[in-house]
């Protein structure tokens, strides 16, 4: 983790990985965790630096965008490139 002057805390660490049961939401998920998280933020020591490493919730959203941006994309290419064709056809 970075520190306000963008230098590197380097210090002894723990990593937790929580995986999500089959057959959940992962917008759940990802709002169960950080609601853990601030739980135990309360009775942790103070000077212990939690956080994120990965969110899962985050990344899903953006793949879930990026296909829709591809397949409007891909719409728009077909719609395009059929409209040339039926143009070249037409005119002959």
């Amino acid at each position: 983790m970075q520190d306000s002057t963008g230098q590197w805390q380097r210090s002894r660490a723990v990593t937790l990985a929580i995986y999500m049961r089959d057959q959940l939401q992962i917008a759940n998920f990802g709002q169960s965790v950080d609601e853990k998280l601030a739980q135990l933020k309360q009775i942790l020591p103070t000077d212990l630096i939690i956080a994120h490493t990965s969110d899962q919730p985050l990344q899903s959203r953006k793949t879930f965008h990026l296909f829709l941006r591809a397949l409007m994309e891909a719409i728009i290419l077909v719609v395009g490139v059929s409209l040339i064709g039926f143009w070249n056809g037409v005119s002959r």
